[in-house]
């Protein structure tokens, strides 16, 4: 639905209104699940729905930059547990299509996608 947005073709933007808080429910998850039994995926479930927020804020004020230090933080710490190559292969391949796809976001994301995939 959020690349759907960002294409101009969502008709109904209710979903749009609980998004934050479904991500911060999926974090909490994600991070409730690698503290329980650590795995790559669930450390990066949370830094892929912080990148959610991201696509779906509206680009204004220093907020991009923030969330991009966060998402770089929380991938990191994912590919340093011990990433095979074939899963941070994984990471840098899902950051390049969802900057192939946001051209039509605000160019604050724009900078803040070219951030996080530079430092990766």
């Amino acid at each position: 639905m959020l690349i759907g947005e960002m294409l101009g073709r969502t008709p109904d933007m209710n979903w749009h209104r609980s998004l934050d808080d479904e991500c911060q429910r999926m974090i909490e998850l994600a991070r409730r699940r690698n503290a329980e039994k650590p795995n790559f995926w669930s450390a990066v479930g949370a830094a892929d729905c912080l990148l959610v927020q991201l696509l779906a804020g509206d680009g204004s004020d220093e907020v991009p930059k923030k969330q991009a230090e966060a998402i770089v933080a929380t991938y990191r710490l994912a590919l340093q547990r011990g990433a095979s190559p074939r899963e941070a292969a994984s990471v840098r391949e899902h950051l390049d299509f969802v900057i192939a796809v946001a051209d039509q976001v605000p160019a604050a994301i724009r900078d803040a996608l070219a951030t996080i995939r530079d430092a990766l």
